[in-house]
């Protein structure tokens, strides 16, 4: 089943065009997108430190977390593109 709906997911999207818009959003995250990647695991680590001795339900520790990592990583990874040795790299 797999297989059957990434031939169809492929094909509609190569008789669409491109499925994302070309934003402003779009694209600043795309050349992001690699060093998001390497850095996401430590910045949810260290926000999910920092919630620990936050008293609230368990839900809501998940969607700031989450929104917060997302927001972060990419900002993070944005300002650590500026330095010439890690745009090498990412």
């Amino acid at each position: 089943m797999v297989p059957s709906v990434r031939r169809s997911f492929t094909v509609k999207r190569h008789r669409t065009g491109c499925i994302a818009s070309h934003t402003l959003s779009h694209s600043l995250a795309a050349p992001n997108t690699y060093g998001v990647y390497i850095i996401h695991l430590f910045v949810v680590l260290a926000l999910q430190l920092l919630m620990l001795g936050v008293i609230a339900p368990a839900l809501l520790k998940f969607a700031l977390v989450t929104v917060a990592a997302v927001l972060a990583s990419f900002a993070l990874t944005a300002f650590l593109r500026q330095l010439p040795w890690v745009r090498a790299v990412v």
